[in-house]
């Protein structure tokens, strides 16, 4: 499974992520919006939010990727889930991916990171969750077609 994430904006930032599976099929996409300045900080948030959805709804996954283009807030993801707190609101996700039988951080290049980006875009003017037995929109079914990854049904 991979998990690529994205954030965008000044002040009204997106957050996005697309999760696939290993052959590429989409699994979740999901958006949320939120208030910032820090562009680096709405990347962590974004790796966070994609450990929520992780936990909630795929639990059954135990080996994950997760692709950024911030290498910024990889470092601070894998430092996050290499010495968890056992306290506060994050304590329970945390522990629950560093207990994964395979975790990787990865960087890409942002032309990597379309879906995410897309996500994350439409998610500055409302949140939502695809999940896999939804119909995905049209606009992200035409980056996913260009993306080698995917192999539609």
């Amino acid at each position: 499974m991979s998990i690529v994430m994205h954030a965008v904006g000044d002040s009204i930032a997106g957050l996005g992520v697309f999760v696939r599976d290993c052959s590429g099929k989409p699994l979740m996409v999901a958006g949320k919006r939120m208030f910032s300045v820090a562009a680096d900080m709405m990347e962590v948030q974004a790796i966070i939010m994609a450990f929520d959805l992780l936990r909630e709804f795929l639990p059954q996954y135990r080996a994950v990727e997760f692709q950024s283009d911030s290498m910024t807030a990889l470092q601070v993801a894998r430092d996050m889930v290499t010495k968890p707190s056992r306290e506060g609101v994050l304590a329970v996700t945390l522990q629950y991916v560093k207990a994964m039988e395979a975790l990787r951080f990865s960087h890409i290049h942002r032309e990597g990171n379309e879906p995410a980006d897309w996500a994350a875009r439409r998610a500055c003017t409302h949140e939502f969750i695809w999940g896999p037995r939804e119909s995905l929109p049209q606009p992200l079914i035409k980056l996913m077609l260009s993306d080698f990854l995917f192999d539609p049904p």
